[in-house]
C-alpha cells in the first residue's frame, strides 16, 4: 500500500476509472457562493487520521508539496491534537485565529477501494455497481477484475474559512496509486492549488 491509501484512513466518492494518467483528478466539486478572489496567508493541513503516526507521516509530506510551491502552509498535528475539537468549529476557530490561520485544508479517505478474487465475485455479483465494477453482457467478470486490485481509491478535501466558520471548497477525487510515493504528493498539492486558483482563491 503506497502513502495515500494507507496514511489517509477515516470514517468519511467515486471511484476512480483505470485510464487515470495522473494520480489524483477531481471527480466533483462544489464552491461557496462569493468565495473568488480570496486570499489565505497561512494554511493549515489536517489529514484526517485516528493513526497519529500516519497523520503526521501524510501531512508534513502534503506541507512540504505545497510550500515548494510558494504556499504558507504548516501540518496540524501539533495544534489539533485530538480529532474529537472538529466537532466544535467554533471554538476550533477561534483557536486556529488566535495563531494566525485562516484556512485548514482537511483530507481524508472515503473509499480505500476493494480487492476482491473470482471467487468473491461469484458471491457478491449483485453488488458489482456498488463495488465501483460496470457490469454488462459478457463483461461482468472482466469490469471487476479490471478494477479489483487496481489501486483505485477516492479522497474528499475540504477547505474551511476560519473567519466564516464554514467550507469554502468541497471536493472528491479520482486517485490511483503509483509507484512514486513523492509523485503521488506532489500530484495532490498541485490539485489544491489549481482547483482553488480556478476560483481565483490564492494562497500565499
Amino acid at each position: 500500500m503506497k502513502l495515500i491509501k494507507s496514511l489517509l484512513v477515516i470514517t468519511t466518492v467515486v471511484l476512480i476509472t483505470a485510464c487515470s494518467s495522473v494520480p489524483h483528478s477531481v471527480d466533483s466539486e462544489s464552491f461557496a457562493e462569493n468565495i473568488t478572489n480570496k486570499s489565505y496567508q497561512s494554511l493549515l493541513v489536517l489529514v484526517a487520521n485516528e493513526d497519529r503516526n500516519a497523520r503526521v507521516g501524510a501531512e508534513s509530506r502534503i506541507v512540504e508539496a505545497l510550500q515548494q510551491k510558494g504556499v504558507a502552509a504548516s501540518a496540524s498535528y501539533n495544534i489539533i491534537s485530538d480529532m474529537a475539537a472538529l466537532e466544535q468549529p467554533n471554538q476550533l476557530a477561534e483557536q486556529m485565529a488566535k495563531q494566525g490561520y485562516d484556512a485548514i485544508v482537511t483530507i481524508r479517505t472515503v473509499d480505500e477501494g476493494y480487492e476482491f478474487g473470482y471467487d468473491d465475485y461469484l458471491a457478491n455479483r449483485g453488488f458489482v455497481y456498488l463495488l465501483g465494477g460496470e457490469p454488462g453482457a459478457g463483461t461482468q467478470i472482466g469490469s471487476l477484475i479490471s478494477w479489483a486490485g487496481s489501486g483505485q481509491y477516492a479522497l474528499l478535501l475540504t477547505l474551511w474559512d476560519i473567519d466564516s466558520q464554514t467550507v469554502v471548497w468541497k471536493a472528491t477525487t479520482d486517485s490511483v496509486q503509483t509507484a512514486s510515493e513523492s509523485e503521488s504528493i506532489q500530484s495532490l498539492a498541485q490539485l489544491v492549488e489549481e482547483r482553488l486558483g480556478s476560483q481565483g482563491i490564492e494562497l500565499k
